[in-house]
């Protein structure tokens, strides 16, 4: 007799030992359900990291992109993510752009100051162990509109 059918019955034709293997074979199932569940999503959350990363490298190159252009200079190559840049080693006219860069960045975010108001003495690129999401998160709200007051 199968489980479908045992629990056809009523309870209390079940003899002791049948209600203990019928609810043994309920939670077993029950567990295998959850855990199959929390494969799954922990499968569709890394495929969507994967995407995430991807787009976010792309965004990240098309700014870089972006801001050489505006500040008149052909746009750097494209480092892969997995090479960390080398700041010792770089041609002084990359530091002076890059420092301009984030000199303007830093401006254009707080009101009323300007490039000449601001000195920066060092830049050291930041290890980023953050999650994915929280990755995009910030992503998302650096590009949300402003809600008017």
């Amino acid at each position: 007799m199968t489980l479908l059918e045992q629990l056809k019955q009523s309870i209390d034709t079940m003899s002791l030992g049948e209600r203990l293997v019928a609810s043994l074979q309920v939670a077993l199932l029950g567990v295998t359900i959850v855990f199959a569940a929390l494969i799954l999503l922990f499968l569709i959350i890394k495929i969507l990291e994967h995407f995430v990363s991807q787009s976010s490298a792309r965004s990240e190159r098309k700014a870089a992109a972006a801001a050489a252009a505006t500040a008149g200079e052909s746009p750097a190559p494209a480092t892969p993510a997995s090479e960390p840049a080398e700041t010792g080693t770089s041609a002084p006219e990359t530091d002076d752009a890059l420092i301009a860069v984030i000199s303007a960045a830093v401006a254009a975010s707080q009101e009323e100051t300007s490039t000449h108001q601001l000195v920066v003495r060092d830049i050291r690129r930041r290890v980023d162990t953050d999650p994915a999401w929280g990755r995009l998160g910030r992503i998302q709200q650096v590009h949300q509109t402003p809600r008017p007051r």
